[in-house]
């Protein structure tokens, strides 16, 4: 009975595992893509995944459609992706909007709506990252 097992457990294993592997190797380089500035491959890796509810890849994709970074510039879908990676708790996607609002910049300036991204920005700051307190 226990030979019958072992097998059935790994083939399990491998079916969940190998498609967590595929995901990060994708998100890996889309991301590395954007850091080189293949905006365009950069969009094609990150895409599918913001799709699928990845939050950092929601932030990249955003980025790139504020930016015109590879694709056309598209204020709205850049936004759009912005907000869904910030409702992903992804950290950056806050700070981008919070700055937006704070200056208009591609929005309708709100310093009250831009110090409540900027304010959710830092409680979702890692720990790692978080800025040292001045005395």
């Amino acid at each position: 009975m226990t030979k019958h097992i072992y097998p059935a457990v790994l083939i399990i294993v491998v079916l969940f595992i190998l498609p967590l592997a595929s995901y990060a190797t994708q998100l890996d380089e889309g991301i590395q893509a954007y850091d080189a500035q293949d905006y365009s491959m950069a969009y094609q890796r990150l895409l599918p995944l913001a799709e699928q509810g990845d939050g950092k890849s929601q932030y990249y994709v955003g980025e790139m459609l504020v930016g015109g970074m590879g694709i056309p510039a598209d204020m709205d879908k850049g936004i759009y992706w912005l907000e869904q990676s910030v409702e992903s708790k992804y950290y950056m996607a806050a700070k981008t909007l919070g700055k937006m609002y704070m200056s208009g910049f591609g929005v309708p300036m709100d310093p009250e709506k831009g110090a409540k991204y900027l304010l959710l920005y830092q409680s979702l700051l890692p720990e790692a990252e978080t800025e040292p307190e001045c005395d």
